[in-house]
């Protein structure tokens, strides 16, 4: 990087930081952001949970074995092939399996044509939609399905049986099903139940510092908010176990099961949930909301929010507020954010291997294998003894267009708020800080 670049970036991280310091009000995800699991025994919970529910129906996946290996954030399935994917930022097909087995690149531009995947960005989750081809596997809590779905490809294949659309429509649905029946009740369902014997198996108590920042934050007048899609009994059994019983303390507002991205886009009105925990008892739906009411809220608006934000704060309608959403969901918590509600967004993405450094990530960086050997890194494509430039995975450019920082971890960001001094020869703290310059 030359030492214009290098200006560039340090001029465009002050002034990102400059905003940080000075919101109005900053919302945070709970599930991988404020809270962090252990990814690892989280999918493997997820994928014993579905594999015993699909056996009645599916018995070649009872005591299905995860494959981590396969289980990549992002990948695509196609419906129409069987195939799960790995796209470039063009959309582009870099990569294909067809159950275990990779398939060969003449096979790929044989049957995507060398053209990019023809659905409107992003890429839309499966609706119950028979015209929908293609699904995407985004979150930790997904991506145990493509284990699942490589499995199922292999045992079709070895029983003889053509992969067709309808059979992998059929499955899709399946998998759908399985998910909501573990996912939907509190009370019902082996996932949870596993959370509420053990939740420290699963998840990673917050620390002293992250605490402080959140206080630090609410203590300088920017509303802290925790909006989430989780449910709030769910809610309240993480945040109590990660940040205490008084866990409430830290944020001016509380919202569950917010129902993102529609949290951004649509009016969906608030509910007061008089008694949220152990169990829902009642709800009312309520014009405005309440700052720091000893209570939480499900679904609502943005519209709504920034109301109350403004009210509190003595802005009228036509004063600016500046507000900033956290959270790992690239579509959910990071794209429609900024594309609908023009927030300041801040991607946590685990997958940055060092998240105490700063990376800032180039198109010719000689990077050419992530965690995942199948798929390698998330942010770039390489092939194996290949000497061409690394092309940009279709992710990482959904993080590039749409978060003005991207860190590993919201511990990360917490010294990265704190960070006053600009190293322009180390790049220090620790934060992606993405340029739409030809030579990144």
């Amino acid at each position: 990087m030359d030492s214009s670049n290098v200006e560039k970036v340090v001029a465009k991280e002050i002034e990102l930081h400059q905003q940080l310091k000075n919101l109005d009000c900053i919302g945070f995800d709970m599930d991988m952001t404020i809270v962090r699991y252990h990814n690892v025994e989280l999918q493997l919970l997820v994928n014993q949970c579905m594999s015993k529910t699909l056996a009645p129906k599916f018995p070649h996946l009872a005591n299905d074995k995860l494959e981590l290996e396969i289980c990549h954030r992002g990948i695509i399935l196609d419906l129409d092939t069987g195939y799960i994917l790995k796209l470039g930022s063009n959309k582009r097909v870099l990569k294909a399996f067809f159950g275990s087995q990779a398939v060969d690149k003449k096979t790929i531009l044989e049957t995507y044509e060398s053209q990019p995947i023809p659905e409107n960005r992003p890429l839309h989750s499966f609706n119950g939609s028979s015209t929908s081809r293609f699904f995407a596997l985004i979150s930790y809590f997904d991506i145990p399905a493509a284990s699942l779905w490589v499995h199922h490809i292999d045992h079709l294949v070895k029983q003889g049986v053509t992969v067709t659309r309808p059979l992998m429509l059929e499955f899709l649905q399946a998998l759908i099903d399985t998910f909501n029946i573990h996912f939907t009740d509190f009370y019902k369902g082996e996932y949870y139940e596993e959370f509420r014997k053990n939740p420290g198996k699963f998840v990673i108590k917050a620390t002293e510092k992250c605490k402080n920042w959140l206080r630090e934050l609410k203590n300088n007048g920017t509303k802290v908010l925790l909006i989430t899609n989780s449910k709030s009994e769910y809610t309240d059994l993480l945040m109590k176990y990660c940040y205490g019983e008084d866990f409430q303390d830290l944020f001016d507002l509380v919202v569950a099961d917010a129902k993102k991205p529609d949290f951004f886009k649509k009016d969906r009105p608030f509910y007061d949930l008089e008694s949220y925990f152990p169990k829902v008892v009642n709800q009312i739906q309520v014009d405005e909301v309440v700052f720091n009411k000893k209570t939480v809220y499900n679904h609502g608006n943005v519209k709504t929010l920034m109301d109350q934000v403004r009210k509190s704060k003595g802005k009228s309608e036509t004063d600016l507020i500046s507000f900033c959403y956290v959270g790992d969901h690239l579509i959910g918590d990071v794209s429609v954010p900024k594309q609908f509600s023009k927030w300041m967004t801040i991607a946590i993405v685990e997958e940055i291997e060092d998240p105490n450094e700063i990376v800032v990530l180039k198109k010719k960086t000689n990077y050419k294998d992530g965690n995942r050997y199948e798929w390698g890194s998330f942010f770039h494509f390489h092939e194996h003894d290949s000497q061409q430039v690394p092309i940009e995975t279709y992710w990482s450019s959904i993080v590039r267009e749409n978060a003005d920082i991207m860190l590993g971890s919201v511990e990360t960001l917490a010294e990265y708020f704190h960070q006053d001094k600009f190293d322009k020869q180390s790049l220090q703290p620790c934060a992606v800080i993405y340029q739409n310059d030809s030579d990144f």
